[in-house]
């Protein structure tokens, strides 16, 4: 028994395993660019019929319960809004202003939220990064971003990769991607700052470009100082796949300078990308 699950998991792992000479780059193409068959006509009839035969269940199911479960789902999926604003904020909803850069001149954080504010402040913020990263597997990683924000709690936020793969056959593969999104600054005070937007994911080679929606949830925190540790979701579609990105980063202040370190995932359909990744950020 013990040996035939071997054999039944090692058939498992050489079934899921990249096909020889192909690399991650070309699985992620492949997922991007090839159609969905999954969902074909026969499919979306029995979903359609099951969704019907749902809705007439639900008709039978009671009114009130029915709100309580509302409630309370639309609470939890709410939450990563309402919390850190009701936790950050007070009703007063205060005029704020950027320090130069975090902790500058001896400051807690990097917003300046109570009165009276110094006189060298900004009404907005800027912050430009470059790093590199890899899978430790022969996949390279250099990538940038860069992030405006302003007093009027709107901003921009867009980042770009280019990623490097030595093919298992030999040679190279390369190709670029990145999001562009509309942000608003949701939840804000001197040592923690959260963000939220929406916008779009591209992918760019030799071959064409493709594009789906984005959708980003961030947050910054300067617990004290020099350290930064920040937090990034993006969850959105590219060509005919999905997209999940997760990434923590944990800095440390030097002037305007960040010197920073951490770990970002991504994922295109089956596709992982994946490592650890060290970069250098300026603020001003």
């Amino acid at each position: 028994m013990l040996r035939m699950l071997v054999i039944v998991g090692t058939l498992m792992v050489i079934a899921a395993a990249p096909t020889r000479g192909e690399g991650i780059l070309e699985q992620l193409r492949s997922n991007v660019r090839e159609a969905d068959e999954s969902d074909d006509d026969d499919d979306r009839h029995h979903k359609k019929h099951r969704r019907s035969s749902y809705s007439h269940h639900d008709c039978d199911d009671d009114d009130d319960g029915d709100g309580f479960f509302g409630t309370m789902f639309l609470g939890v999926v709410t939450s990563p809004w309402t919390l850190p604003n009701a936790v950050i904020e007070d009703d007063n909803d205060p005029p704020i202003d950027f320090a130069a850069f975090p902790y500058a001149e001896g400051h807690d954080g990097y917003l300046f939220v109570t009165s009276p504010h110094p006189d060298n402040v900004y009404g907005f913020g800027t912050r430009y990064s470059q790093e590199v990263g890899s899978n430790l597997d022969g996949l390279t990683r250099v990538g940038g971003q860069l992030l405006f924000e302003s007093d009027t709690r709107l901003g921009l936020d867009t980042q770009w990769n280019r990623f490097t793969e030595e093919r298992p056959g030999g040679g190279h593969d390369e190709l670029w991607t990145g999001d562009v999104n509309a942000i608003i600054r949701f939840a804000q005070g001197e040592k923690v700052q959260f963000q939220t937007g929406l916008g779009f994911n591209y992918l760019a080679d030799s071959i064409g470009s493709d594009f789906g929606i984005n959708f980003t949830y961030g947050a910054d925190f300067f617990p004290v100082h020099p350290w930064v540790i920040s937090a990034h979701t993006d969850l959105g579609t590219l060509g005919n796949t999905s997209r999940v990105h997760l990434r923590t980063t944990v800095g440390i202040m030097m002037n305007r300078f960040e010197l920073f370190t951490g770990y970002d995932f991504e994922r295109f359909g089956q596709t992982n990308l994946q490592g650890p990744l060290l970069g250098l950020r300026l603020w001003w």
